[in-house]
């Protein structure tokens, strides 16, 4: 239903997994937790498939999830679920403040 009205006002790309929602449980390893959300992603992709909407996921900073927090990670979890419809939003403002966090952190200095 969410996809249906999201293509009917003109949405295509869908973003999946605020940082509070796909927050990863202390007791869930980093494999099982990559394959359940694969495994959800791959479901939510084919639904929106039938109404011709892109999901994406977002990589997000440690400050805000501590799950899925690289563009690796998200290509991790689209290798696992492979749809043609399932994407990575690559944000600018994520990918920019993970810079600066490396180029302020001592242990990646010189």
């Amino acid at each position: 239903m969410a996809f249906a009205r999201a293509r009917a006002v003109g949405i295509a790309v869908v973003v999946f997994g605020s940082g509070g929602a796909r927050k990863r449980p202390a007791e869930l390893t980093e494999d099982a937790a990559r394959t359940a959300f694969a495994t959800l992603a791959a479901e939510l992709a084919d639904i929106a498939a039938e109404h011709a909407v892109v999901l994406a996921i977002e990589p997000l900073q440690r400050a805000e999830c501590n799950f899925i927090n690289t563009l690796d990670d998200a290509a991790d979890v689209i290798a696992r679920a492979p749809r043609p419809n399932l994407g990575i939003l690559a944000d600018l403002f994520h990918i920019a403040a993970k810079a600066r966090d490396r180029m302020r952190s001592p242990a990646t200095a010189g």
